[in-house]
């Protein structure tokens, strides 16, 4: 009799089987419970390795974009206006956080919060200063937009693809110029 991982009877339960319990991770009984876990485990579905996989561009990179319509356009256009609110709040947030209502921080008497407070004002300066690079990118892209060079990669000068507009509505860059661009950096 050869041993099938679809035939053992895992649920419902038969009286004096052996069973796998998901809930806790490990089967009842003896010894051979963690037989059953490796068998389990070699019979799980494995993920096929990128070589082995149909030759399909990985991303987009490949794929020539178009220019992008009119309505397009103005949905990327409300996208970076959208964004550009959102950062700005952001922006006063954590420059208060930061600096204090007024620019001054408290003092503080317990040294240990002094300690979690100096780490707090770190971080905040740190996303307030990937917050207003971000908006940055943002405002040079409303001006790239009014230019009418939205769009286009200034690596290359080709369409940039829709789909990394809409992740990335500020991206200068199409993603092979960005990899490239990364490589060199």
């Amino acid at each position: 009799m050869s041993f099938n991982l679809l035939s053992w009877p895992l649920e419902p339960r038969a009286p004096g089987c052996l069973y796998f319990s998901p809930e806790i991770g490990r089967s009842s009984g003896d010894v051979r419970g963690a037989q059953l876990r490796i068998r389990i485990a070699q019979a799980r579905p494995r993920e096929p390795f990128e070589d082995t996989l149909p030759s399909q561009p990985r991303d987009n990179a490949a794929i020539p974009a178009k220019k992008p319509t009119p309505r397009e356009l103005e949905s990327f256009k409300q996208a970076l206006l959208g964004l550009r609110g959102v950062l700005s709040g952001d922006i006063k947030n954590l420059h208060e956080d930061a600096f204090g209502i007024n620019g001054e921080k408290a003092t503080v008497d317990i040294e240990a919060d002094a300690g979690s407070d100096s780490f707090y004002q770190e971080f905040s300066l740190e996303l307030l200063q990937h917050d207003e690079t971000a908006l940055r990118e943002i405002d040079e892209a409303l001006v790239r937009f009014e230019g009418g060079n939205f769009g286009k990669c200034e690596g290359c000068q080709e369409w940039i693809n829709k789909e990394r507009l809409r992740a990335v509505p500020y991206t200068r860059f199409c993603i092979g110029c960005q990899r490239k661009a990364e490589r060199e950096s």
